[in-house]
């Protein structure tokens, strides 16, 4: 996002000299946050707790809303 990090430095150093007047920023843009979430999904698709975590395609469609989201918090809590 074009600008993304200058706002972003701007917005916390603003919030910041209301919270603490000396505090020392500093505001760092990963070059490859564009595929950021590509990775976090395939760091996460790699690990052995992985299916243990999640739900099947048929898992999804038996159970209600409600359930779903229960089964998957269970199964995330470790």
């Amino acid at each position: 996002m074009k600008g993304f990090t200058e706002r972003f430095d701007s917005e916390i150093r603003s919030a910041a000299d209301l919270a603490a007047k000396n505090a020392d920023i500093n505001v760092h843009a990963n070059l490859n946050r564009r595929n950021a979430a590509w990775i976090g999904g395939s760091m996460l698709a790699s690990m052995s707790t992985f299916h243990d975590i999640t739900l099947s395609y048929s898992d999804y469609q038996e159970k209600g809303e409600a359930e779903q989201k229960y089964e998957i918090l269970k199964n995330s809590v470790y």
